[in-house]
């Protein structure tokens, strides 16, 4: 339940408001002491180990790759929202008549053009447009927790989609470009930002959300047995997810912290599918 962005799966999530006092509770600190604990861990295992080496199994074969997976990810993502009458994420209805048409045609366009890569940077900054059009309807808060879809749009726009792409039809591409250090600190930034930001708005600042949550999957609180209440386990959850994703706004570590992410950040596929 970690990273399950439990706002999915609970009815009117609007109806637990955020409690602001709890920026500074236990549990919050706690997300915090375990981010610079683990900065400070994994900068003693940088400076003795060989990172490349152990990322580089995976890293070096996806690396060409990178825009297209970026791309697909994106554009499928926006074409299910847009057909099932969501706004950027699974919790944001569509709003009824012309602007809910309007949306959901920004969605589709956007999203037949990423994956096509065709006029891939306009179609990447008419995404980072898209942004301050849904906090006009659904506020500031439920726009920042996709955080990461302005790190992709940000990503193709200062990179393009290069290689498998129709842009690339029109002109010649460099693979040096794929790890552009500005564009994939942009994605690493946003990244974590929306890690941290859903970590305080669907647990930490929203214990409601995270207990409504486990009212529905009970079987999610696996620390139920040993007596832990479903608001322990949601503030415990929150805390490592609030620490990973200061850990990955620091940069240090960075290709160890999304290893080590990578099993917890999926596994939630098994249990939610699609939606997830």
């Amino acid at each position: 339940m970690q990273l399950a962005h439990v706002k999915w799966f609970v009815d009117d999530p609007g109806r637990f408001p955020l409690e602001w006092n709890r920026l500074f509770a236990p549990a919050t600190l706690g997300g915090v002491g375990l981010a610079v604990a683990g900065a400070l861990l994994l900068r003693f295992l940088v400076r003795r180990i060989d990172e490349d080496q152990i990322t580089g199994w995976i890293r070096r074969p996806l690396r060409p790759y990178l825009p297209l997976l970026l791309s697909i990810h994106l554009g499928i993502a926006l074409v299910a929202y847009a057909l099932t009458d969501r706004y950027l994420a699974p919790s944001l209805r569509l709003p009824g008549g012309t602007w809910g048409r309007v949306l959901a045609a920004l969605e589709l366009v956007v999203a037949a053009l990423i994956i096509l890569g065709l006029f891939t940077r306009a179609a990447a900054g008419l995404l980072v447009l898209s942004g301050p059009v849904g906090m006009f309807f659904y506020g500031v808060i439920p726009i920042l927790e996709r955080m990461e879809f302005l790190g992709i749009a940000l990503y193709l726009a200062a990179v393009g989609r290069r290689k498998w792409s129709v842009d690339a039809l029109r002109r010649s591409s460099s693979e040096s470009a794929f790890m552009n250090p500005v564009a994939v600190g942009m994605l690493r930034i946003c990244a974590g930002l929306a890690i941290v930001v859903g970590a305080l708005t669907e647990k930490l600042l929203a214990p409601g959300v995270a207990e409504a949550f486990l009212r529905t999957y009970p079987r999610f609180n696996v620390l139920d047995g040993l007596g832990i209440s479903d608001r322990a386990f949601a503030d415990a959850a929150g805390a490592v997810e609030l620490a990973l994703g200061l850990l990955l706004l620091s940069g240090i570590g960075t290709r160890l912290v999304v290893l080590a992410a990578l099993i917890p950040f999926n596994v939630t596929l098994l249990f939610f599918g699609l939606t997830e």
